[in-house]
């Protein structure tokens, strides 16, 4: 999997500086240039490229709502993997999203 183009936007955020399209499980997922992110939200490596991809992929899918919840943090675990983080990291972080994601997802429903 490539990684996303991105550059400093702010203090907590980066821009996407290309458009970004990849394919899941049938599924075209477009994340468009200047879309602004606050990467991974965990404390370990932030803007890290082992990890931003999928951050920013998830990112979108609960900006957007263009899947469930559900299957925003399934993708999110695949892309991980498919970017070749550890697997207990990746494990660690997709409980997390499970666990803490409902919050964020609630807030952009509502904008």
């Amino acid at each position: 999997m490539k990684q996303i183009k991105i550059q400093p936007f702010n203090k907590t955020s980066y821009i996407v500086t290309e458009a970004f399209s990849i394919r899941f499980g049938g599924k075209t997922i477009t994340i468009p240039k200047g879309f602004v992110t606050d990467g991974n939200s965990t404390f370990i490596s932030r803007f890290s490229p082992r990890y931003v991809t999928a951050s920013i992929i998830h990112d979108w899918l609960y900006f957007t709502g263009e899947v469930t919840r559900l299957e925003a943090d399934q993708i999110y675990f695949i892309a991980m993997k498919n970017l070749n983080t550890n697997k207990i990291l990746r494990g660690i972080f997709y409980i997390g999203v499970r666990l803490f994601g409902g919050l964020a997802w609630r807030n952009h429903r509502k904008n």
